[in-house]
């Protein structure tokens, strides 16, 4: 699970939500990840305006064009109480000699629930650590998944700093971002017919609890 070579590097664009100093964290938190795969990853973030979608598949389908990193003041539908933000993934899959593959992202956002949590680089009481989300956000927009722990781990509480990068995190995104087997969407319920290409799209859900929260969704071949 990648982004192909000939998008590199990826695109994104930072909600006018954010601060400059957000801004400024944010890219920080990229050249981490940029530091473990020994590479350029992202072209330096350029400002959007704040959506006021409520769905979070609208990110998609009316702004496909971009991808982005948003802080709506709003109440999302699939982010309730529990959520702290969510990264959203369409995937390009195709069957190959009955085969399950992901080829490549092709498109990703980040969505902060802020309409039910607050965050902070240095977060007060009952605030939530910026700069540990953006760490394990751009993770996931790299195409990681949750793990057992680390900055990966899908739960997390108020105040609590998970800043680090650890090795196996750092392997993994080496190694072209991660792999994802297809028999892990096998589990999922998620086939297609031999010679057939569909999109997938992926919610990886940030938690206020250690709750490993994610969505699969096999697209109508239309949507493609």
């Amino acid at each position: 699970l990648y982004w192909p070579e000939d998008q590199l590097p990826i695109k994104v664009k930072l909600s006018e939500s954010f601060t400059s100093n957000e801004q400024a964290l944010f890219e920080e938190m990229v050249l981490e990840w940029e530091a473990s795969a020994g590479c350029n990853l992202f072209e330096p973030s350029e400002r959007v305006q704040e959506l006021n979608f409520t769905k979070l598949s609208d990110y998609f389908y009316k702004d496909r064009e971009n991808n982005g990193v948003y802080k709506p003041q709003q109440m999302i539908e699939e982010m309730d109480n529990t959520v702290l933000a969510a990264s959203q993934l369409f995937l390009e899959l195709e069957n190959e000699n009955d085969q399950i593959k992901l080829f490549r992202i092709i498109h990703a956002d980040i969505v902060f629930n802020s309409y039910h949590f607050n965050f902070n680089e240095y977060p007060l009481e009952g605030e939530y650590d910026l700069k540990s989300l953006f760490l394990h956000e751009i993770g996931h927009f790299l195409g990681l998944f949750h793990s057992s722990d680390g900055i990966m781990k899908s739960g997390t509480g108020p105040g609590e700093i998970e800043d680090t990068i650890s090795s196996l995190e750092s392997d993994t995104v080496f190694d072209k971002y991660g792999r994802f087997p297809a028999s892990d969407l096998a589990e999922k319920g998620i086939s297609i017919p031999e010679g057939e290409k569909r999109t997938v799209k992926v919610i990886l859900y940030k938690t206020v609890n250690k709750i490993d929260k994610a969505k699969f969704e096999l697209l109508p071949a239309e949507s493609n």
